[in-house]
């Protein structure tokens, strides 16, 4: 049984998916990746660094009110997952990991499901007839270093504030 999230994208935007630049189909694929998770009542960041200068970089963080992390990576094509050959060592950085494609994509993917099977990583595929994102394979919960939550909690914190040292600088009143 697929679960199946609240949030839907318009029919046209879904139906034109494979014809979209990558750039656009990975922004319409984080769209419906945000709604996916806030069906699970998660907090949803974007673009967040998981370590210092920025060296990997989560295309969605998910944040649950248990202090569970999701992360997400959002793949547009073939061969952007191809370039991307450090996604194990983002495993690490959360208790659930998730590639998001669309299900054109699905014909290709499949020599990998027991590779993901392997790491624990599951799959979330964007249906192109419904709009809705289902869930192809799961995962479950993999234990994390506190020290790692606690500095990937602080950095959300941060990237989410109105006023840091790092933006909104403060400014001279009177």
């Amino acid at each position: 049984k697929k679960k199946i999230s609240k949030i839907k994208l318009e029919p046209k935007v879904v139906s034109e998916c494979p014809k979209m630049t990558r750039k656009d189909k990975a922004n319409a694929l984080k769209k419906a990746g945000t709604g996916w998770a806030i069906k699970y009542g998660m907090a949803v960041f974007e673009e967040v660094g998981l370590c210092s200068w920025g060296a990997r970089r989560a295309d969605l963080l998910c944040l649950s009110f248990k202090e569970k992390l999701t992360l997400i990576e959002i793949k547009s094509c073939k061969a952007d997952f191809i370039a991307d050959l450090k996604y194990h060592e983002y495993r690490s950085y959360s208790h659930k990991m998730y590639f998001l494609l669309h299900d054109s994509e699905e014909k290709w993917l499949k020599g990998y499901y027991a590779h993901f099977r392997s790491l624990n990583i599951g799959v979330l595929l964007l249906d192109s007839k419904t709009g809705w994102v289902y869930t192809k394979i799961k995962c479950t919960n993999q234990p994390m270093k506190r020290s790692v939550r606690r500095n990937l909690i602080v950095r959300m914190a941060f990237k989410a504030a109105d006023a840091t040292k790092f933006k909104n600088r403060r400014v001279r009143v009177f």
